[in-house]
């Protein structure tokens, strides 16, 4: 196997360190599970998946220690097969479901190429599961949808039914683009140490300092000792009730629906701990907006978001102050997390995630699904078995209906006790959107019904 080595950027460089700190993890693993319904060539969708595999250099990348820091490498010569996993599942539906849980929750080896899987459940005759997995050292959630965008149109390149029908809609490389990510690793370092990118970390250092405290959140049981990255998942659907009063406040408002979201966990946060300053980690993207439209790669930043609720504010206040307090953020994204770590001196606790416990991800609404002509595509539900915080607010939808999950750690938590976490969430933000002028220290934590 030859290797040409190549600049890691501080995603990378952040990822490779978690992924060594908790070696059987998998909470870096980035998952998308399909029911596929017909007659599934998978020879075509193994040749698409090399095709993939080889049109992303990043995709087989290997990250591998030297002098205690991570090195990358580009692998030109490498076992494609071990990536593409095919198997037939025995018994009722959900042993399917089963396989694929067990391969998301698989750790993927960053020293051996390449950092991503496929993985083919046949369920029965014409019934399958697709699963693929990626690592975050080498993708995000737009990466995803680019894999899996190319991955259709190679099936149906295979399969000849781009004849039948038109090719399938995928991001489509800008005029001369040939850049790779990384030459995006190289110009971010490069960045790092121009006067332009010393003010935006002195933005950041300024905007959490001090360092806002850990929260002692309501958990069942003591922090172990070590680093547990084992988690579970708490789905919700709080209704069209709720994405009806959410996009009602957002329109008089003028307040993003994230914004608002993001006060609802802070006021919930502040309740349960009773500090005034509370601070919650957003993703954002810092692909950039020209020349990288369809290059594969770890492209987003972790944002941390410190609220102020020492004025005892109104919910809608609060909900105003963030959402100027996320627009700044956004405006200096580009600064990375662990650079923002490093310069603030935080204390580091392995067993912990600097400067937050808890995040808000929304997910992104143009995601690009799976395409296999011939059969019908149906995206299931897939969780890797890991949580990346104490607690991660995740919304999938704000319309028609506010839905998603609560990711949790399930070494501090119980289920039920996530359970009783959303019903709280669902209870702050139901009475806030209702009420804004409220107090969010008088905001309800339980409803009159669970009270009897």
């Amino acid at each position: 196997m030859t290797e040409d080595r190549v600049l890691t950027s501080s995603a990378q460089d952040a990822s490779w360190l978690l992924h060594e700190l908790v070696p059987d993890s998998a909470a870096h693993n980035l998952c998308r599970a399909y029911q596929v319904i017909g007659q599934l060539d998978v020879p075509a969708l193994h040749k698409a998946w090399r095709q993939v595999l080889g049109r992303h250099d990043i995709l087989r990348t290997v990250l591998v220690e030297l002098d205690g820091r991570p090195r990358a490498y580009v692998s030109v010569g490498y076992d494609a097969e071990r990536s593409f996993i095919e198997l037939t599942a025995v018994g009722p539906p959900s042993a399917a479901d089963r396989v694929c849980a067990h391969w998301a929750a698989t750790r993927l080896d960053l020293d051996q190429p390449p950092p991503a899987r496929l993985v083919v459940v046949r369920q029965a005759p014409g019934e399958h599961r697709v699963l693929i997995v990626l690592h975050d050292a080498v993708a995000d959630e737009e990466s995803m949808s680019i894999v899996v965008g190319e991955l259709s149109a190679g099936y149906a390149a295979a399969t000849g039914s781009t004849r039948d029908r038109g090719p399938v809609a995928v991001p489509v490389p800008e005029q001369g683009e040939r850049l790779r990510y990384a030459d995006f690793a190289r110009s971010q370092r490069q960045w790092q140490t121009t006067p332009g990118g010393r003010f935006e970390l002195g933005w950041w250092v300024d905007a959490l300092t001090p360092a806002p405290p850990p929260l002692e959140l309501p958990v069942d049981r003591s922090r172990p000792p070590v680093p547990s990255a084992a988690g579970g998942l708490a789905p919700f659907d709080l209704g069209r009730d709720a994405a009806a009063a959410l996009a009602e406040f957002c329109a008089a408002t003028g307040v993003t629906p994230q914004a608002t979201l993001l006060a609802a966990v802070q006021s919930l946060l502040h309740r349960y701990t009773g500090e005034d300053r509370i601070a919650v980690a957003v993703p954002a993207s810092i692909r950039p907006r020209t020349g990288y439209a369809s290059v594969v790669g770890p492209f987003t930043n972790t944002l941390v978001l410190c609220g102020d609720l020492s004025d005892e504010p109104a919910f809608e206040e609060l909900a105003g102050r963030t959402e100027r307090q996320l627009r700044d953020a956004v405006a200096h994204r580009d600064v990375p997390f662990d650079q923002v770590v490093q310069a603030i001196r935080v204390p580091r606790d392995p067993r912990r995630t600097p400067l937050h416990d808890v995040r808000l991800v929304m997910t992104p609404k143009r995601a690009i699904d799976l395409e296999l002509y011939g059969t019908l595509v149906r995206r299931m539900p897939v969780h890797n078995g890991s949580a990346r915080a104490d607690l991660t607010v995740v919304v999938d939808r704000v319309a028609p209906a506010l839905t998603g999950a609560l990711e949790y750690r399930s070494c501090l938590f119980e289920p039920q006790s996530a359970r009783r976490i959303v019903e709280q969430l669902d209870t702050v933000l139901t009475r806030a959107l209702a009420a804004p002028s409220t107090p969010v220290a008088r905001l309800p934590l339980e409803t009159v019904e669970r009270l009897r």
